[in-house]
């Protein structure tokens, strides 16, 4: 299932690095209908609490993690709140970024870890690593893209679903984190183990930016 797989790799990757306490306390920054939510709560025994723009929560996930809406602007906590943010591809929908991410600094605590994840935009393809969606749609999207791109229209706020490059989202991090990593390589390798050969023949021809549909990026205060 898409869900707990995402959840499942974005906890191998902070078990992996981090020495992450029991039953943290996780603020899921555009939780969509709150299924990672959940699967945070079930799979790692966090708090969870899951903030959107817009109200269209599953039902079962609201028993689960604690799902409410917000402005898209003030994170509605207190400073020092959560020892983990995830924001799953969110910021490539945020208008006021800067904004965002100084919220974001503002809740996590100082001993925290923020974790993001965003469409790599210097891909050639993408979409093909999500199975909930089918073979038809996933060429429509990758049309579109080349479509943005040949246009000269292939960015976030024109619409476009293009996400950041990899130095262009490690440079904007590193002005509110202290210190900013980059853990695309581990998101595949735990993700995709079975193409791990694969994974290795592609960054030793130094394609991996292309290749990777994704860039995942962990900053810490």
């Amino acid at each position: 299932m898409r869900y707990n797989s995402q959840i499942e790799t974005f906890i191998n990757i902070i078990t992996d690095r981090y020495a992450v306490r029991q039953n943290p306390v996780i603020l899921d920054v555009g939780c969509g209908n709150g299924m990672e939510a959940a699967y945070l709560n079930i799979l790692l025994g966090a708090k969870v609490h899951g903030i959107d723009v817009v109200d269209d929560f599953d039902a079962w996930a609201a028993t689960k993690a604690h799902l409410i809406t917000y402005n898209g602007v003030a994170i509605p906590f207190p400073d020092d709140s959560f020892d983990i943010v995830y924001a799953y591809h969110v910021l490539e929908h945020v208008e006021d970024v800067p904004t965002l991410l100084g919220q974001v600094v503002r809740v996590l605590k100082s001993s925290g870890i923020a974790y993001f994840g965003t469409p790599n935009k210097q891909r050639l393809f993408g979409y093909f690593g999500m199975n909930d969606k089918a073979l038809s749609t996933k060429l429509k999207q990758n049309a579109r893209d080349w479509l943005d791109r040949f246009f000269d229209r292939f960015e976030n706020n024109r619409g476009a679903h293009a996400g950041f490059r990899k130095k262009e989202l490690e440079k904007m991090l590193s002005c509110y984190f202290s210190r900013v990593s980059v853990v695309t390589d581990q998101y595949y390798h735990f993700k995709w183990p079975h193409r791990r050969s694969a994974i290795h023949i592609i960054k030793k021809l130094g394609l991996f930016n292309l290749f990777t549909p994704s860039v995942y990026v962990i900053g810490t205060k």
